[in-house]
């Protein structure tokens, strides 16, 4: 008799496991398909440029750029 009055509380709590896993799981395929077009993206030069602002630094020095001589003071 107690395991027929807990009955629909399981049959919710699988169906709401199973939303929930199949959620999950679609996050993580997008999270992973993003990872994949990005990094593809970032063989690019040109889209390196244009979005990364590392590369656009790239060569340039600093304007607070010191020389430290060989004992260590700047």
């Amino acid at each position: 008799m107690i395991k027929t009055r807990y009955r629909p509380y399981e049959e919710k709590f699988i169906l709401f496991s199973d939303y929930v896993e199949k959620t999950i799981k679609k996050i993580f395929i997008l999270v992973l398909i993003l990872l994949i077009g990005i990094q593809f993206l970032l063989c690019f030069e040109s889209f390196r440029k244009e979005f990364i602002p590392v590369e656009k630094m790239e060569g340039s020095a600093s304007k607070f750029h010191h020389t430290i001589d060989y004992i260590g003071r700047i």
